[in-house]
């Protein structure tokens, strides 16, 4: 029998747009979750495994959390990631 000391949460990652130029704006969207005033952690690595932005949040709104990353982005291949206590969810975004 597996117990998890935090309850798994469901949800869904989203980049938008994918993929994007080097003068467009990032939005990293997470949807479908259900506790609302849980704490959500957002990271970006680049194909090197190297984190080049990370952020924090609390879930206010059960529709959708949007974060626009403050980092200029350069021409590559990127790895969305969000951490939503025992569950993380993964995408892969492309920077033209």
């Amino acid at each position: 029998e597996v117990t998890l000391d935090e309850p798994v949460q469901e949800f869904t990652l989203s980049v938008f747009p994918n993929p994007s130029t080097l003068d467009q704006e990032v939005s990293i969207e997470i949807s479908g979750f259900e506790d609302i005033g849980a704490n959500v952690e957002f990271a970006i690595f680049d194909l090197m495994g190297k984190k080049v932005y990370a952020n924090s949040g609390q879930l206010a709104d059960k529709n959708n959390f949007t974060v626009k990353p403050e980092y200029t982005f350069t021409k590559g291949i990127y790895l969305a990631e969000a951490r939503m206590g025992a569950t993380v969810k993964r995408v892969k975004f492309i920077v033209e």
